[in-house]
């Protein structure tokens, strides 16, 4: 991916998405070719990745519920959703991930990208992500975790968590041990810590884009 073109920011965030989708089904095999598939995207911002899943698999999504706190990035997902006619598939509520009123075991997956990074408590996320997901359903995020380098002090990281404003900062064995405690099974963590680089990278010039232009409105810019 070159960082430098037009647009890198909006394609990173779309190859993630993709990447957690094809995941995500080669865990549901036999929901691959359904046409009636559900899922939940937990702290979807303004749906982008609900609004690319969709269209791009529109045969086989039949709904996909975002649930996001902030009521103006909403806004922005049922707008952009009804340009695509999508809103037919997509449902936008103004709701907490770690507490939805969706009901329980209702969804074939349970989804987040880059949103648990805001849970006040991971356990209560993950638990709530379970209760949605029907029984032998799924549930793959992505979430900035703490890293195990011994040469970082417990001071160090503290420092960090505080400045970045993490409530819940945990290890990969942490995150395991607590999708497990919040009753998932065959918990797998997969390292994509080189993409680290890249992600901030963009991420900086996303925002420094914004400072110099104002907010163009596009949720991958």
């Amino acid at each position: 991916l070159d960082v430098e073109q037009p647009g890198a920011y909006g394609r990173a965030s779309e190859a993630m998405t993709d990447y957690m989708y094809k995941l995500s089904m080669g865990l549901l095999p036999h929901r691959a070719e359904s046409n009636d598939f559900r899922y939940v995207d937990l702290g979807s911002g303004t749906g982008a990745s609900a609004i690319h899943l969709a269209e791009k698999h529109s045969l086989t999504i039949a709904k996909a519920t975002c649930i996001n706190l902030c009521h103006d990035q909403n806004i922005t997902a049922n707008e952009n959703a009804a340009e695509l006619n999508l809103s037919d598939k997509i449902t936008v509520i103004d709701a907490s991930f770690d507490e939805t009123p969706c009901p329980s075991n209702h969804y074939d997956l349970a989804f987040s990208q880059d949103a648990y990074i805001h849970a006040t408590a991971k356990f209560k996320a993950y638990a709530e992500a379970y209760r949605v997901t029907k029984p032998g359903g799924a549930f793959v995020f992505c979430d900035l975790v703490c890293g195990n380098d011994p040469d970082l002090t417990v001071q160090e990281l503290a420092s960090f968590a505080a400045k970045n404003r993490i409530n819940d900062w945990l290890n990969p064995n942490q995150i395991i041990k607590t999708c497990t405690e919040a009753g998932w099974a065959d918990v797998k963590f997969i390292d994509l810590s080189t993409d680290l680089r890249i992600s901030f990278q963009l991420m900086l010039k996303k925002v420094l884009f914004v400072l110099e232009h104002g907010d163009t409105g596009s949720s991958r810019s």
